[in-house]
């Protein structure tokens, strides 16, 4: 049986956005950059880039909740190649600074 990927989508931001809080708690943050062939790309940014628990979290907590709740997740690996710290922290700067000019 096929799997709805509508649905492995819906499911897969639904959970993403149960821990997001508790990322975000630590410093953090993350975004699904795409899920394809059952492997869902994740992008960590803020104080998770240079964490050394990453590969814990992303393992043995994000992973194996997907892969127990999620059809047709097999597994979940970092999409970061292309975003530092200094970066991310920019492009945080740069989307209050917009918020606050349209006010």
């Amino acid at each position: 049986m096929a799997v709805d990927l509508k649905k492995q989508y819906d499911l897969v931001v639904e959970y993403i956005s149960q821990i997001t809080p508790y990322i975000k708690r630590d410093g953090g943050d993350l975004s699904i950059t795409k899920i394809e062939d059952g492997i869902v790309y994740i992008k960590m940014f803020g104080a998770c880039i240079e964490c050394k628990s990453l590969d814990i979290t992303l393992k043995d907590g994000i992973e194996a909740m997907l892969i127990e709740n999620v059809e047709g997740i097999i597994g979940v690996t970092l999409d970061n190649e292309d975003i530092t710290t200094d970066q991310y922290l920019d492009s945080l700067f740069d989307e209050a600074e917009n918020k606050t000019n349209k006010k």
